[in-house]
Formats: structure tokens, C-alpha cells, sequence
């Protein structure tokens, strides 16, 4: 066969491969076909051979964005702004739903709980465990652990604040849910990670911007729970599936880690030995600290100090007690260790933060213990 026709017929099949591809992207223009999902599933495994598929790839993926974008503006960002009314945690009056924000750039560290979040502004990074998790408009964020949390805002003004919808999960209603999901929807399970960010999809964003609107109406006593287990279920059957299930899944190491992690939570006052808390859950002390270390992103009595230190931190702002006070409340025996371990932590003594905290006016999560 001679070269021309060879090259005829891989031009052809390049062809042919060109127009599936156009016909995916109107799919994706004028359905909920998830963009990304579509890309990961597509046949073009060698796509530089092709100058112009690139570029095609890239426009694609902003018109997906553009759309998830366009979900947020002005119903959505109408609706938030509503409650957007200070620096912090703001309560919109659906149990565990808040808006977050933050007016300034810069490093902050915070003790987070079970949640997801939909970015609506801005851009912020998270570290844990030495990796390091970027997102901006338009990612969902799910974190699946109590845990000490290191961010920086990278993109905040006063005039244009990071702004962020965060939903605090239940364990309970998960382990239901998953409980009921049928063997088809359930992919293979693999190891937790204590992070996941995903590009949000559009049944996400409407349940968040349902649940959102909720506020304030006599149906909300009925409708909150529906759209909660519905967000929920959306999260389960999507690429975060597996990993969420680890977490959750009867006997498995990470749900031996968990129930560590709340064993700390509960007697954090209290002296709590690594290997006895180890052997409790049934695993060797080195392997115990390996992992917990993997999912909380520190030691288990680093992770028992950095409690009592966040609680510290609320007792000391939010019901303004006495340094000795606090100290002993969270389990120190010496107010003097107790404020070296906050300055080194936190970066200030406790009298500096509780002066810090009256300036700013920040409306912090509160620590669940």
C-alpha cells in the first residue's frame, strides 16, 4: 500500500476521531454531560498528534467552566452575599451550612471538621501531610477528618473577599446512605486521603443553591434534611466515591484511625499513651503512627496537643477566660509550658491573640470536642 493512501486513511481516522469529539462537545454545551469525566473517557490517548485538538481541549474546558461559573451568578452570589456579613463563619440559619469570608491573603492555621465546601471566590491552598491541595471558583472541597489545617489565601481583598459555601458533614447519614447505595454504585474502595478537591458539577452547585434558598422558609424544617442526603449522595457517586467509603467502611485501617482520632477528641485533657491508643485499635505501634500520621498529618500526641491548643485559642477569644484558666481547662499542669506551646504553634503569646482577635473581629468555626 503506498504512502499517500496510508496517509489518506490516517487523515481519515483522524478525522472521524475529530468529529466524535465535536459531537461530546455539544453534548457538553447543551446537557449535564461532566466535562472532565468526558476528557478522562475520551479515545484520543495520542492527542499532540493533532496541533489543533489541544487548543480544542483547553476552549472546551473554559466553556465547562464558564458554566459552572454562570451557576453562581446572581442568583447564587446574590443569595450568599446575603449572608456575608462579616470576616469568618457566618451563620445563614441551615444547621451547618455557613458562608465563609475571608478579606485578607495570608497563612492561617485552624482546627477543621468534617465538611465540604463549594469555593465561590478566590483562590486558597491547603497542606497536609506535606501535600499541598490548590483550588479556586467553581472546586468542591471535601475534608473527611477532625483535624489541625494549614491554608493560605492566595487571592482576597477587602473589595473582592474568598468567599467559600461549607456544609459540615454527618458520619451518621453517610454510613446510612452508603448503607443503602445498590452494588453498582459501589467502585472498589482505596486508601483515604484526608482531602479531596473535584471540579464541582452542576447538580452539586443546584443542591447547595437549593439548600441555600431554603433559609428562613416553614418548608426548610422538611426540605433541609432531603437536600443534605441528596448533596451527600452526589459526592458518593461521584469520583470521590471510593475514597469517602474508605473512611467509613467497617474494620478497615482507615476507620481504626478514625476511631482513634475520636478517642483523642474525647479525653484530650487527659495523658494518652501512642502505643496503648495503637493497641486498642488493634495495630502495631509503627504502623498505627504511620498512618495516622498519613491521614491527620501529624503524631498522635501532636495531634492531641494541636485540641487542646484550638480549644485554648476559643476559650481564650470567644469566652474570654484567664491564661491560668484555660491552661488548666485544656489539660496543662503549667501556664508557662502552656504559653510556650501556644507561641510556637500559633505564632503569638495567648494575651497577643486575644488582642489580635478583637481587632480583626473574626467569627471562627467553633472546635466540636
Amino acid at each position: 500500500m503506498s504512502k499517500s493512501i496510508l496517509r489518506i486513511l490516517r487523515i481519515r481516522s483522524y478525522l472521524f476521531e475529530i468529529i466524535v469529539f465535536l459531537k461530546n462537545f455539544q453534548d457538553v454545551l447543551f446537557s449535564r454531560i461532566h466535562f472532565p469525566k468526558m476528557l478522562k473517557e475520551s479515545s484520543f490517548e495520542n492527542s499532540w498528534q493533532i496541533p489543533a485538538l489541544s487548543f480544542m481541549m483547553e476552549v472546551a474546558h473554559s466553556f465547562w467552566r464558564v458554566r459552572v461559573m454562570k451557576l453562581l451568578e446572581p442568583k447564587m452570589m446574590d443569595l450568599i452575599k446575603r449572608f456575608a456579613l462579616r470576616e469568618g463563619y457566618n451563620d445563614t440559619g441551615i444547621e451547618g451550612l455557613s458562608v465563609v469570608v475571608t478579606t485578607g491573603s495570608g497563612e492561617r492555621r485552624t482546627f477543621v471538621s468534617l465538611f465540604t465546601a463549594l469555593i465561590v471566590q478566590g483562590r486558597k491552598s491547603t497542606t497536609v501531610s506535606g501535600e499541598r491541595f490548590e483550588y479556586g471558583v467553581g472546586k468542591c472541597v471535601v475534608n473527611c477528618i477532625n483535624r489541625p489545617s494549614e491554608t493560605v489565601i492566595e487571592d482576597a481583598s477587602p473589595e473582592k473577599p474568598f468567599l467559600s459555601l461549607v456544609l459540615k458533614l454527618e458520619p451518621e447519614v453517610l454510613s446510612d446512605i452508603i448503607s443503602t447505595m445498590p452494588e453498582n454504585l459501589l467502585s472498589a474502595e482505596t486508601e483515604a486521603k484526608p482531602v479531596f478537591v473535584i471540579d464541582c458539577s452542576d447538580e452539586i452547585c443546584e443542591s447547595f443553591e437549593r439548600l441555600l434558598s431554603l433559609s428562613g422558609k416553614p418548608e426548610a424544617q422538611v426540605l433541609v434534611p432531603i437536600v443534605k442526603r441528596e448533596i451527600y449522595a452526589r459526592l458518593l457517586i461521584s469520583e470521590l466515591g471510593p475514597w469517602i467509603r474508605s473512611l467509613y467502611a467497617s474494620g478497615s485501617r482507615s476507620r481504626r484511625i478514625m476511631t482513634a482520632m475520636n478517642f483523642i477528641r474525647d479525653h484530650y485533657r487527659e495523658d494518652i499513651e501512642a502505643d496503648a491508643l495503637a493497641s486498642s485499635v488493634h495495630m502495631s505501634p509503627a504502623t498505627f503512627r504511620r498512618h495516622f500520621h498519613a491521614l491527620a498529618g501529624c503524631s498522635p500526641i501532636q495531634y492531641q496537643k494541636n485540641l487542646r491548643l484550638f480549644e485554648a485559642r476559643r476559650l481564650l477569644t470567644a469566652e474570654k477566660r484567664s491564661v491560668a484558666i484555660t491552661a488548666q481547662s485544656v489539660g496543662y499542669q503549667s501556664a508557662s509550658q502552656f504559653t510556650t506551646d501556644f507561641r510556637r504553634f500559633f505564632g503569638r503569646t495567648p494575651r497577643e491573640e486575644v488582642i489580635h482577635h478583637g481587632s480583626v473581629g473574626y467569627a471562627s468555626s467553633p472546635v466540636s470536642f
